[in-house]
């Protein structure tokens, strides 16, 4: 491969830093657990925060058609759930209507917060999607997935805390590390006694 020089220096300078703070880090600037662990406490609300958890009750009418095993056809699936959407508007309980209009008679409870991201996306991106909009008490509208219609009803909705210390430690001791060398350098920049080589000087020539 081929580079140009301040590529090229970019590349090698980057990888060079890279090593230097490996070794620093297990060396002069290594990090005690205690000090960890006070870094953790005072970072974690702006690094390691996991975000929003909403719960919901999710209400199912299933169609026919696909995998699915529900009795109804899609319009007539749509039009129950639009039929209970009517009533739970008028002021009916959406726990009592789900005993009455849902598949199972049953109300699902669901939590959708950084921890069940990916399998939400894989299983149930739209009931996600909806979910993350509601405020607490509020209904979504009818929406489809899979081979059903769901209503959702957001039950609970606040921060989901902090990521452990243990699952980001080596994030820590990563910006630590990069703290102290910044501060290791800044205190050699500030010390230095720079001499100039005039003769080396005046003989540069910028291409």
């Amino acid at each position: 491969m081929e580079y140009e020089e301040d590529t090229y220096f970019s590349y090698v300078f980057s990888n060079m830093v890279i090593e230097l703070k490996r070794r620093l880090g297990r060396g002069e600037l290594q990090a005690t657990e205690e000090a960890l662990r006070a870094r953790y406490e005072e970072t974690r609300g702006k690094l390691y925060r996991r975000g929003e958890r909403v719960k919901v009750w999710a209400m199912k009418v299933s169609f026919r058609g696909g995998d699915a095993q529900g009795s109804l056809s899609k319009e007539e699936a749509k039009g129950r759930l639009a039929e209970m959407k009517g009533r739970l508007d008028d002021g009916e309980v959406f726990e009592g209507l789900a005993r009455v209009y849902d598949d199972d008679g049953m109300l699902r409870e669901w939590a959708f917060d950084d921890r069940s991201a990916r399998f939400d996306w894989q299983r149930r991106p739209r009931a996600r999607e909806e979910a993350m909009k509601l405020s607490e008490g509020d209904t979504s509208g009818i929406f489809e997935e899979g081979n059903a219609f769901y209503v959702l009803k957001c039950i609970e909705r606040g921060e989901a805390g902090y990521l452990p210390f243990e699952e980001v430690e080596q994030n820590v001791r990563s910006k630590y590390v990069d703290e102290r060398y910044e501060e290791l350098v800044r205190g050699l920049v500030a010390g230095a006694e720079v001499e100039i080589n005039r003769g080396v000087y005046e003989g540069i020539r910028v291409r």
